[in-house]
Protein backbone atom coordinates (compact mmCIF):
# COMPACT_ATOMS: atom_id res chain seq x y z
CA UNK A 1 0.00 0.00 0.00
CA UNK A 2 1.20 3.79 -0.75
CA UNK A 3 -0.68 5.06 2.21
CA UNK A 4 1.46 3.58 5.40
CA UNK A 5 5.29 5.32 4.45
CA UNK A 6 6.73 2.18 6.41
CA UNK A 7 4.67 -0.22 4.11
CA UNK A 8 5.87 2.00 0.73
CA UNK A 9 7.05 -0.36 -2.31
CA UNK A 10 8.28 2.30 -4.53
CA UNK A 11 7.28 1.67 -8.63
CA UNK A 12 10.70 2.89 -9.99
CA UNK A 13 10.59 3.49 -13.11
CA UNK A 14 13.77 5.00 -15.28
CA UNK A 15 12.55 8.93 -16.13
CA UNK A 16 13.36 12.73 -16.78
CA UNK A 17 13.36 14.24 -13.18
CA UNK A 18 13.46 17.71 -14.89
CA UNK A 19 10.03 17.70 -16.23
CA UNK A 20 8.28 16.27 -12.90
CA UNK A 21 10.70 19.08 -10.77
CA UNK A 22 9.33 22.16 -13.49
CA UNK A 23 6.09 20.73 -12.83
CA UNK A 24 6.28 21.05 -8.64
CA UNK A 25 8.07 24.31 -8.96
CA UNK A 26 5.21 25.55 -11.46
CA UNK A 27 2.49 24.52 -8.71
CA UNK A 28 3.80 27.12 -6.43
CA UNK A 29 4.99 30.34 -8.04
CA UNK A 30 1.97 32.00 -7.39
CA UNK A 31 1.78 31.48 -3.76
CA UNK A 32 5.80 33.06 -4.27
CA UNK A 33 4.76 35.50 -6.17
CA UNK A 34 2.16 36.58 -3.36
CA UNK A 35 5.14 37.03 -0.56
CA UNK A 36 6.52 38.95 -3.04
CA UNK A 37 10.05 36.06 -3.30
CA UNK A 38 12.17 35.70 -5.43
CA UNK A 39 11.46 32.68 -6.88
CA UNK A 40 14.07 30.31 -9.12
CA UNK A 41 14.27 27.17 -10.83
CA UNK A 42 18.18 26.22 -12.20
CA UNK A 43 19.16 23.03 -14.14
CA UNK A 44 23.07 22.26 -15.06
CA UNK A 45 21.28 19.59 -17.65
CA UNK A 46 18.77 19.86 -19.88
CA UNK A 47 17.65 16.25 -18.84
CA UNK A 48 18.80 14.07 -16.16
CA UNK A 49 17.23 10.41 -16.11
CA UNK A 50 16.79 8.31 -12.45
CA UNK A 51 14.92 5.87 -11.39
CA UNK A 52 12.34 6.87 -9.09
CA UNK A 53 8.67 6.43 -8.74
CA UNK A 54 6.90 9.96 -9.99
CA UNK A 55 4.01 10.13 -7.02
CA UNK A 56 6.93 9.49 -4.17
CA UNK A 57 9.11 11.92 -5.95
CA UNK A 58 6.70 14.45 -6.77
CA UNK A 59 5.49 14.29 -3.02
CA UNK A 60 8.95 15.17 -1.55
CA UNK A 61 9.44 18.36 -3.52
CA UNK A 62 6.01 19.44 -3.31
CA UNK A 63 6.26 19.50 0.33
CA UNK A 64 10.27 20.42 0.33
CA UNK A 65 9.21 23.40 -1.57
CA UNK A 66 5.75 24.56 0.28
CA UNK A 67 7.68 24.56 3.32
CA UNK A 68 10.18 26.56 1.61
CA UNK A 69 7.75 28.92 0.82
CA UNK A 70 5.90 29.15 4.40
CA UNK A 71 8.59 29.31 6.27
CA UNK A 72 9.96 32.80 3.87
CA UNK A 73 8.68 36.16 4.53
CA UNK A 74 11.83 37.57 2.45
CA UNK A 75 14.24 37.07 -0.19
CA UNK A 76 13.93 33.56 -2.10
CA UNK A 77 13.23 30.54 -2.49
CA UNK A 78 15.29 28.16 -5.15
CA UNK A 79 15.22 24.96 -7.01
CA UNK A 80 18.43 23.81 -8.01
CA UNK A 81 19.81 20.44 -9.71
CA UNK A 82 23.19 19.65 -10.27
CA UNK A 83 24.69 16.31 -11.12
CA UNK A 84 27.76 14.81 -11.61
CA UNK A 85 28.54 11.29 -13.98
CA UNK A 86 27.25 9.28 -10.91
CA UNK A 87 24.20 11.55 -9.13
CA UNK A 88 22.12 14.33 -9.32
CA UNK A 89 21.88 16.48 -6.19
CA UNK A 90 18.63 18.36 -6.09
CA UNK A 91 18.96 21.25 -3.23
CA UNK A 92 15.77 23.10 -2.13
CA UNK A 93 17.16 26.93 -0.80
CA UNK A 94 15.54 29.36 1.07
CA UNK A 95 16.51 32.27 2.74
CA UNK A 96 13.58 31.87 5.67
CA UNK A 97 13.26 31.50 8.90
CA UNK A 98 16.32 28.54 10.00
CA UNK A 99 16.15 25.83 11.83
CA UNK A 100 18.29 25.48 15.49
CA UNK A 101 21.35 23.84 15.68
CA UNK A 102 20.09 21.48 18.47
CA UNK A 103 16.30 21.13 16.61
CA UNK A 104 18.03 19.84 13.40
CA UNK A 105 18.18 16.31 14.22
CA UNK A 106 15.08 16.32 15.59
CA UNK A 107 13.38 17.42 12.61
CA UNK A 108 13.98 13.53 11.22
CA UNK A 109 12.47 11.82 14.29
CA UNK A 110 9.40 10.04 13.92
CA UNK A 111 6.52 11.43 15.52
CA UNK A 112 7.69 14.78 15.73
CA UNK A 113 4.89 15.84 13.11
CA UNK A 114 3.37 17.63 15.95
CA UNK A 115 6.04 20.14 17.18
CA UNK A 116 6.45 23.54 16.06
CA UNK A 117 8.93 24.78 12.97
CA UNK A 118 9.27 22.40 10.09
CA UNK A 119 7.86 19.22 10.52
CA UNK A 120 5.16 20.71 12.04
CA UNK A 121 4.04 22.84 8.64
CA UNK A 122 4.59 19.20 6.50
CA UNK A 123 1.27 18.27 8.18
CA UNK A 124 -0.55 20.41 5.70
CA UNK A 125 0.43 18.60 3.01
CA UNK A 126 0.40 15.20 4.58
CA UNK A 127 4.20 14.43 4.25
CA UNK A 128 6.30 14.95 7.04
CA UNK A 129 9.80 15.10 6.99
CA UNK A 130 10.34 11.52 8.59
CA UNK A 131 8.42 9.93 5.10
CA UNK A 132 9.72 12.29 3.01
CA UNK A 133 12.98 10.64 4.15
CA UNK A 134 12.01 7.22 3.79
CA UNK A 135 10.57 7.60 0.44
CA UNK A 136 13.78 9.03 -0.53
CA UNK A 137 15.51 6.08 1.26
CA UNK A 138 12.92 3.69 -0.43
CA UNK A 139 13.95 5.47 -3.99
CA UNK A 140 18.46 4.44 -3.21
CA UNK A 141 18.20 8.16 -2.43
CA UNK A 142 19.67 10.36 0.71
CA UNK A 143 18.10 13.63 2.12
CA UNK A 144 20.03 16.02 4.57
CA UNK A 145 19.38 19.66 6.23
CA UNK A 146 21.80 22.45 6.13
CA UNK A 147 20.33 25.61 8.00
CA UNK A 148 20.95 28.94 10.42
CA UNK A 149 18.69 30.66 12.76
CA UNK A 150 17.33 33.16 11.06
CA UNK A 151 19.45 32.81 7.68
CA UNK A 152 17.84 29.56 5.78
CA UNK A 153 17.60 26.55 5.50
CA UNK A 154 19.03 23.96 2.59
CA UNK A 155 17.55 20.32 1.95
CA UNK A 156 19.69 18.80 -0.29
CA UNK A 157 18.02 15.04 -1.93
CA UNK A 158 20.60 12.92 -3.87
CA UNK A 159 19.71 10.15 -6.18
CA UNK A 160 21.62 7.81 -8.46
CA UNK A 161 21.42 8.77 -12.41
CA UNK A 162 20.05 5.74 -14.17
CA UNK A 163 22.58 3.91 -16.48
CA UNK A 164 19.19 2.46 -18.29
CA UNK A 165 17.74 3.07 -21.46
CA UNK A 166 14.89 5.47 -20.05
CA UNK A 167 10.95 4.08 -20.71
CA UNK A 168 8.71 6.61 -22.44
CA UNK A 169 7.78 9.13 -19.90
CA UNK A 170 4.24 8.62 -18.72
CA UNK A 171 2.99 12.48 -19.24
CA UNK A 172 -0.44 13.60 -17.89
CA UNK A 173 -2.20 13.93 -20.86
CA UNK A 174 -4.55 17.34 -20.19
CA UNK A 175 -7.00 16.51 -22.64
CA UNK A 176 -7.95 13.14 -21.41
CA UNK A 177 -11.35 11.92 -20.73
CA UNK A 178 -11.84 13.29 -16.96
CA UNK A 179 -10.28 16.49 -17.72
CA UNK A 180 -12.18 17.45 -20.72
CA UNK A 181 -14.49 20.44 -20.34
CA UNK A 182 -17.96 20.80 -21.81
CA UNK A 183 -18.60 24.00 -22.22
CA UNK A 184 -22.52 23.40 -21.91
CA UNK A 185 -22.15 21.92 -18.66
CA UNK A 186 -22.61 23.79 -15.00
CA UNK A 187 -19.60 22.99 -12.94
CA UNK A 188 -20.45 21.07 -10.04
CA UNK A 189 -19.68 22.59 -6.97
CA UNK A 190 -16.86 21.20 -4.40
CA UNK A 191 -16.31 22.67 -0.59
CA UNK A 192 -12.95 21.85 0.30
CA UNK A 193 -12.52 22.50 4.22
CA UNK A 194 -8.82 22.34 4.73
CA UNK A 195 -6.77 25.26 7.38
CA UNK A 196 -3.45 24.97 4.80
CA UNK A 197 -3.91 27.69 2.47
CA UNK A 198 -0.45 26.15 0.18
CA UNK A 199 -2.98 22.46 -0.07
CA UNK A 200 -5.87 24.78 -1.01
CA UNK A 201 -3.96 26.55 -3.78
CA UNK A 202 -2.74 23.17 -5.04
CA UNK A 203 -5.93 21.11 -5.35
CA UNK A 204 -7.65 24.85 -6.84
CA UNK A 205 -5.08 24.85 -9.20
CA UNK A 206 -5.63 21.14 -10.29
CA UNK A 207 -9.70 21.63 -10.47
CA UNK A 208 -9.63 25.04 -12.38
CA UNK A 209 -12.11 24.95 -15.35
CA UNK A 210 -13.31 21.51 -14.04
CA UNK A 211 -15.47 22.34 -11.06
CA UNK A 212 -16.22 25.49 -8.86
CA UNK A 213 -14.42 24.69 -5.43
CA UNK A 214 -15.01 26.67 -2.72
CA UNK A 215 -13.00 27.35 0.91
CA UNK A 216 -13.77 27.03 4.37
CA UNK A 217 -10.65 27.09 6.21
CA UNK A 218 -12.40 26.17 9.53
CA UNK A 219 -15.41 24.10 11.09
CA UNK A 220 -17.05 27.66 11.59
CA UNK A 221 -16.70 28.76 7.94
CA UNK A 222 -17.41 25.23 6.58
CA UNK A 223 -21.07 24.73 8.31
CA UNK A 224 -21.57 28.64 7.33
CA UNK A 225 -20.93 27.87 3.75
CA UNK A 226 -22.84 24.35 3.41
CA UNK A 227 -26.25 26.02 5.29
CA UNK A 228 -25.81 28.98 2.60
CA UNK A 229 -25.00 26.36 -0.34
CA UNK A 230 -25.56 22.80 -1.37
CA UNK A 231 -22.63 21.71 -2.38
CA UNK A 232 -21.91 18.47 -4.43
CA UNK A 233 -19.08 16.94 -3.11
CA UNK A 234 -16.78 17.91 0.20
CA UNK A 235 -12.91 17.69 0.42
CA UNK A 236 -12.50 17.36 4.31
CA UNK A 237 -9.34 17.91 6.22
CA UNK A 238 -9.04 15.62 8.96
CA UNK A 239 -6.72 17.80 10.79
CA UNK A 240 -8.31 21.07 11.15
CA UNK A 241 -6.36 23.02 13.47
CA UNK A 242 -9.03 25.65 14.76
CA UNK A 243 -12.11 24.44 16.26
CA UNK A 244 -13.25 20.90 15.83
CA UNK A 245 -11.92 18.55 13.97
CA UNK A 246 -12.49 16.87 10.30
CA UNK A 247 -14.79 13.72 12.37
CA UNK A 248 -16.43 15.96 14.23
CA UNK A 249 -17.47 18.52 11.91
CA UNK A 250 -18.58 15.60 9.28
CA UNK A 251 -21.01 14.42 12.45
CA UNK A 252 -22.21 18.06 12.19
CA UNK A 253 -22.97 17.72 8.72
CA UNK A 254 -25.02 15.03 8.55
CA UNK A 255 -27.43 16.43 10.56
CA UNK A 256 -28.27 18.71 7.81
CA UNK A 257 -30.91 17.55 5.61
CA UNK A 258 -29.51 18.38 2.70
CA UNK A 259 -26.47 16.37 3.20
CA UNK A 260 -27.78 13.11 4.70
CA UNK A 261 -26.08 11.28 1.81
CA UNK A 262 -23.27 14.01 -0.07
CA UNK A 263 -20.10 12.26 -0.37
CA UNK A 264 -17.57 13.42 1.93
CA UNK A 265 -13.93 12.72 0.85
CA UNK A 266 -11.22 12.13 3.95
CA UNK A 267 -8.22 13.86 2.79
CA UNK A 268 -5.60 13.06 5.18
CA UNK A 269 -1.92 11.84 6.18
CA UNK A 270 -2.93 9.47 8.61
CA UNK A 271 -4.02 5.88 6.38
CA UNK A 272 -3.61 3.20 7.82
CA UNK A 273 -6.03 0.23 7.84
CA UNK A 274 -7.62 1.39 11.19
CA UNK A 275 -8.04 4.92 10.59
CA UNK A 276 -9.54 4.44 6.98
CA UNK A 277 -12.33 2.43 8.81
CA UNK A 278 -12.86 5.06 11.50
CA UNK A 279 -13.78 7.86 8.70
CA UNK A 280 -16.15 5.27 7.00
CA UNK A 281 -17.69 4.43 10.73
CA UNK A 282 -18.18 8.18 11.00
CA UNK A 283 -19.93 9.51 7.97
CA UNK A 284 -17.34 9.85 5.55
CA UNK A 285 -17.98 8.30 2.14
CA UNK A 286 -14.31 8.05 0.84
CA UNK A 287 -10.65 9.02 1.29
CA UNK A 288 -8.09 10.42 -0.45
CA UNK A 289 -4.38 10.13 1.51
CA UNK A 290 -1.78 12.95 1.39
CA UNK A 291 0.24 13.73 -0.32
CA UNK A 292 -1.82 12.66 -3.87
CA UNK A 293 -1.49 13.63 -7.60
CA UNK A 294 -3.75 15.62 -9.94
CA UNK A 295 -4.96 12.40 -11.71
CA UNK A 296 -5.83 10.42 -7.77
CA UNK A 297 -8.05 13.65 -6.71
CA UNK A 298 -9.55 14.00 -10.81
CA UNK A 299 -9.82 9.73 -11.08
CA UNK A 300 -11.75 9.87 -7.72
CA UNK A 301 -14.33 13.59 -8.05
CA UNK A 302 -15.18 11.64 -11.88
CA UNK A 303 -16.46 8.69 -10.22
CA UNK A 304 -18.69 10.39 -7.41
CA UNK A 305 -20.15 12.53 -9.63
CA UNK A 306 -20.67 10.48 -12.97
CA UNK A 307 -22.55 8.29 -10.29
CA UNK A 308 -25.00 11.15 -9.59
Amino acid sequence: SKLEASKVVANLKTQDIIPILKESFGFFKSAADKKGLKYSFTAESAEIFCDVDHLLFTSIFNNLINNAIKFTDDGSVTLKVASNNKNVVISVIDTGVGISEEKQNLIWEEFRQASEGYNRSFEGTGLGLTIARKYTDIMHGTVSAKSTLGKGTTFEVSFPISKQIAETPKVENPNNTINTIDPAKTLAKILYIEDDEISVKYVTTILKGLYTVDWAKDSDEAIAKTKQCKYEVLLMDINLRRGMDGLELTKVIRKMADYKSTPIVAITAFAMGREKEEFLSKGMTHYLSKPFVKNQLLSLLDSLLDKK
